[in-house]
């Protein structure tokens, strides 16, 4: 596979992943908020929908922001310019998207 395809598969499999975090998130109604997905003996929050949603996400963003910057410390060791730290999400385009296939 080359370099292209490669970048393609990465960001429509990670795009695909907090889509359907978005979506259990989205689609929760008030009611199951608190619903139990298991219990735990150390904290019966632990278990409820909106803490493994927080914890999801939690654990996500610090996991993919540390190997980011990683990433981008390398890139600027060879010289890689024109990123900077991003505070938000970009609103993505159709046209974004067909610049990465």
């Amino acid at each position: 596979m080359n370099i292209i395809t490669w970048r393609t598969i990465i960001w429509q499999q990670f795009e695909a992943v907090i889509d359907m975090l978005g979506d259990a998130i989205k689609f929760c109604a008030d009611h199951l908020w608190t619903a139990v997905l298991w219990d735990e003996p150390d904290n019966a929050e632990y278990g409820q929908f909106s803490f493994v949603a927080y914890h999801a996400l939690f654990c996500c963003m610090r996991h993919v922001q540390e190997h980011a910057a990683h990433l981008s410390f390398l890139l600027t060791q060879h010289g890689v310019t024109g990123f900077d730290w991003v505070t938000q999400a970009r609103n993505i385009t159709s046209s974004d998207c067909a610049s990465l296939q």
